[in-house]
């Protein structure tokens, strides 16, 4: 899947992962390949990719749309 993380100032990641977990407002949800299109809204907690790779969040959106999963944060 290819993944981007943008805030208003600057892309901040884009590049291909197999799995991206988000803090939803229930708590965090994961995305895996063929995952069903989504709209959702982004809590405060932090993005995490394979590896351990993380992203801190205060709130935003993400949108995954077949293999495409874009999250619009604040920064």
């Amino acid at each position: 899947m290819e993944l981007k993380i943008l805030s208003p100032e600057k892309k901040i990641y884009q590049g291909k992962v197999k799995k991206v977990i988000l803090p939803g407002k229930n708590g965090q949800f994961q995305i895996l390949e063929d995952h069903a299109d989504l709209f959702a809204i982004l809590e405060k907690g932090d993005i995490i990719l394979e590896k351990g790779r993380r992203f801190p969040v205060f709130s935003g959106i993400v949108r995954v749309s077949g293999d495409k999963i874009l999250v619009l944060i604040d920064s």
